[in-house]
């Protein structure tokens, strides 16, 4: 599986950016948020580069790397909508350098 397959965030980080409006950012330079896309990776325990993510659905662990590939600061806009099982979805239109570090993963 493509490593760009594995890539995903904290889903307490989706919920705060679906809360977070896209007209905000582009008022201010200053966050109200935070978003960090971790990578998931295979590494040997005690590795000091990942650390230990508990996954809900499925219930599993995971490593994923200490630093994110792709920051807010690279997120241009956030689209956020509701998804027909009462939930709420989101997309997140990245701009010229999350897109090269997305194809890089």
């Amino acid at each position: 599986m493509k490593a760009s397959l594995r890539l995903y965030a904290v889903i307490a980080s989706f919920m705060a950016a679906a809360m977070f409006s896209s007209e905000a950012e582009a008022a201010s330079r200053k966050t109200a948020c935070s978003v960090g896309f971790h990578v998931q990776v295979r590494v040997a325990e005690n590795d000091p580069f990942s650390f230990p993510v508990k996954l809900s659905n499925p219930t599993r662990f995971i490593s994923v790397e200490r630093s994110p590939s792709i920051s807010e600061r690279q997120v241009s806009a956030i689209h956020v909508y509701p998804a027909d099982d009462n939930s709420w979805g989101c997309l997140f239109q990245l701009d010229d350098s999350g897109r090269l570090a997305l194809s890089n993963i």
